[in-house]
């Protein structure tokens, strides 16, 4: 009896350790993703930084088609409509996409075609189990 609550305190440390590492991590990823940006558009100027302008048309084709189109389809279909898990999705993969794509930039690392659709596979397939936990 003893081991097992020796074991179930440690699974418990070790998750709030976890979540303390990501919670640092979270905390600084917005600031490194900017430092970023700006030290691509210090070396490259501001022309290495036309594949950002597409985050804007991201935005408002999520914001037109969750409202807008998503409702009558679900409602066709007869399914619930949760909006949460779509943004949080799309937050989750807009991160580390930025990351990829504007640091390898900034140290003059460029990235061909299909290394590009490989990283965008992986975020796609890595950030669906994020909604779950959120």
């Amino acid at each position: 009896m003893c081991q097992r609550d020796f074991r179930k305190s440690a699974e418990v440390g070790l998750a709030e350790t976890v979540f303390v590492f990501v919670s640092i991590a979270v905390l600084f990823a917005p600031g490194s993703v900017g430092a970023a940006i700006a030290c691509t558009a210090g070396h490259a100027g501001l022309g290495a930084l036309a594949s950002l302008a597409l985050l804007p048309a991201l935005s408002a084709a999520l914001a037109i088609f969750l409202p807008v189109v998503l409702p009558p389809i679900a409602w066709c279909l007869g399914l619930p409509v949760r909006t949460g898990n779509s943004f949080n999705s799309a937050d989750t993969t807009l991160y580390p996409s930025l990351a990829n794509t504007v640091g390898p930039q900034a140290g003059g690392i460029q990235r061909g075609l299909g290394r590009q659709l490989l990283l965008v596979l992986m975020l796609m397939v890595t950030s669906k189990g994020v909604c779950i936990a959120l």
